[in-house]
C-alpha cells in the first residue's frame, strides 16, 4: 500500500507514518516518535560519556628500559669481603 502511494515501506519517518495515522491513528505514529527521541537522547548521552572518558583517560606509557647493572664476578665478590688485618 505505501508503494502504491510513491512512499518507501522500509523507511518510518515521512512514508510509513503517514500510512499508519491514516489506518491506525495518531496514537501510533505519536508513540514510534516518543521513543525514537528517547533513543535519541540515550545515544547522545552514551556517545558523550565515551568522548569524556577517552578525554580524561591517562595515556599508558610503556617502561623505559633500564640498562642492565653489571654482576660482580665471583673472584672480585670474593677479595672484596675479606677483611684486612
Amino acid at each position: 500500500m505505501t508503494k502504491q502511494r510513491g512512499f518507501d515501506p522500509n523507511v518510518w519517518f515521512g512514508n510509513v507514518e503517514n500510512m499508519a495515522a491514516e489506518k491506525i491513528g495518531a496514537e501510533t505514529v505519536t508513540y514510534v516518535s516518543n521513543i525514537y527521541k528517547y533513543y535519541i537522547a540515550y545515544r547522545l548521552i552514551v556517545d558523550d560519556m565515551a568522548r569524556k572518558q577517552k578525554a580524561t583517560a591517562v595515556p599508558r606509557q610503556e617502561p623505559v628500559a633500564q640498562p642492565a647493572k653489571p654482576q660482580p664476578s665471583m673472584a672480585t665478590a670474593a677479595t672484596a669481603q675479606v677483611p684486612v688485618i
